[in-house]
């Protein structure tokens, strides 16, 4: 069995302002041409893909059956540290409506690890904890989905 590691230390997320030529075999190159997050993150949350229930019962079954159904995602977001090393470079990148892609690559960086990518629009920018006396102020990312993520491994 293959050893079970968090991904914190290992893991990079980049904001892409283009698509890049391959989803499924995205480069290295074409990864870090974007704006680099992994830094001034805090949390990631959503990012889950619901498939809705097709109500497929037909009169030769008295079982309710159902197939899939349209999919759909909560609302996503990135919680980004608001500090002087990058956040303000983050914050252009991800201007509010701006339409890109997020890659998450959880085992880094390298040719045949795995990314995801998701094809996101920026909905706002919610700056927290400007005042508290222990928790670094942050900034959450509002971020519409705008498809299914691809799933792919990492080209050279």
């Amino acid at each position: 069995m293959a050893a079970r590691q968090i991904t914190r230390g290992r893991g990079e997320g980049y904001f892409l302002a283009t698509a890049p030529s391959n989803l499924a075999a995205p480069t290295q190159a074409e990864i870090t041409a974007g704006t680099r997050l992994t830094p001034s993150v805090r949390a990631i949350e959503g990012f889950d893909l619901n498939v809705a229930d097709l109500d497929t019962a037909d009169l030769s079954d008295d079982f309710d059956k159902t197939g899939n159904g349209a999919a759909s995602a909560p609302s996503s977001s990135v919680t980004l540290y608001r500090d002087d090393d990058g956040t303000a470079a983050i914050l252009t990148a991800m201007a509010e409506d701006t339409v890109g892609y997020l890659v998450f690559a959880y085992d880094g960086l390298a040719s045949a690890k795995e990314s995801i990518i998701w094809p996101v629009q920026v909905k706002v920018h919610n700056h927290r904890n400007l005042q508290a006396m222990n928790e670094a102020p942050t900034v959450v990312v509002q971020l519409g989905l705008q498809g299914s993520p691809t799933i792919g491994t990492q080209a050279a």
